[in-house]
């Protein structure tokens, strides 16, 4: 991962440059001690920074100024121990810094946002059939997308009873589940194409990396909120009951 990258410049790197460059790949204690001690030069040298943020803009070089951008906890110190000497700022530089420092800023958060958009599901009604005939109705979100099964239930915060989700694969294949960035503990249900119930995963662990598999190829898997299968008795054997299934209704 690059932390420091040099946005413009017309002169060779100094000394200090160089110094800040080794800084901001090293251990946080080691980043901390280094960055100051390479602000305070700087600031001795006519030079300047300002802080957008977690990002800091490093304007360096009197006569052939050169902007670097230095992201994360680096920038932070680097922009603290620099507008300790504000004073020594350069009106024209200190601008040119702020404008661009809002930029980055901007474009960052942008580029966040994008990341962070939320898939959004159909809905439909299930029931899942158990060995003594009875019928238990859930109205779920469908997740039919690469995008639908990478995100899942991720971010959700709670569920309601008679609610969960459905992934639907188009075939029977092996698949595989995890719980990363999954607030709530889950009942997994692992559906052959038939709509049998093959297995059965209770009370997944929130945020846990560790892998769930199906055990077997499956045509789905339906998530519930964790307790249900215990509580409406629900066994590997017992039928979904969904049009996707051969057989479903």
């Amino acid at each position: 991962m690059t932390v420091l990258d040099s946005i413009a410049g017309q002169s060779p790197p100094d000394a200090h440059r160089e110094g800040a460059a080794r800084a901001v790949v090293e251990s946080r204690r080691t980043i901390r001690r280094r960055a100051e001690a390479a602000s305070g030069a700087a600031v001795a040298a006519g030079r300047f920074a300002v802080v957008a943020g977690r990002f800091a803009v490093v304007v360096m070089g009197a006569r052939a100024p050169a902007i670097a951008l230095v992201r994360g906890r680096a920038g932070e110190y680097v922009s603290r121990m620099a507008l300790r000497f504000a004073r020594f700022l350069c009106p024209r530089f200190l601008c040119l810094s702020l404008a661009l420092a809002c930029t980055l800023t901007i474009g960052g958060a942008a580029r966040s946002a994008a990341q962070l958009r939320l898939e959004t599901f159909e809905r439909d009604v299930l029931a899942i059939e158990t060995e003594d005939g009875s019928r238990h109705r859930f109205e779920v979100e469908l997740a039919l997308t690469g995008e639908q099964h990478a995100q899942g239930l991720m971010y959700r915060r709670g569920l309601a009873d008679a609610a969960g989700m459905l992934f639907l694969y188009g075939r029977e294949w092996p698949v595989s589940m995890w719980m990363k960035n999954s607030f709530i503990p889950l009942d997994m249900l692992f559906i052959a194409g038939d709509g049998r119930i093959v297995r059965i995963v209770e009370r997944t662990v929130p945020q846990s990396l560790e892998t769930i598999s199906s055990g077997r190829p499956v045509t789905g898997v339906l998530e519930v909120n964790g307790g249900t299968v215990a509580r409406l008795g629900i066994q590997p054997g017992d039928r979904v009951l969904y049009r996707a299934f051969n057989g479903g209704s």
